[in-house]
């Protein structure tokens, strides 16, 4: 007896949230892409800048700090956005 009284109230406590959760429609959230360049893509145009051996290639956030040698063999650094490939400094 104990037991169907209990499921009662636990079925009556309940009853509104899931009448609730009938009535609402979904909310569908769709991802942002942003797009993203490639260690590759920054590669080639560090090349295409004129440098050459790329030492090394850091990303932190949006930026992307590329460490390679210009035409006098002096190591330079290079900063570009991680998401369109541009130039920074």
């Amino acid at each position: 007896m104990i037991r169907i009284v209990i499921i009662a109230v636990c079925a009556a406590a309940f009853a509104p949230a899931a009448a609730l959760a009938q009535q609402q429609s979904p909310v569908i959230i769709a991802p942002q892409v942003i797009p993203v360049v490639t260690a590759k893509q920054i590669i080639d145009r560090v090349a295409a800048l004129g440098f050459r051996d790329v030492l090394q290639i850091r990303r932190t956030g949006q930026l992307v700090q590329v460490e390679a040698l210009d035409a006098q063999g002096r190591a330079v650094d290079l900063y570009f956005d991680g998401n369109t490939g541009a130039q920074i400094k």
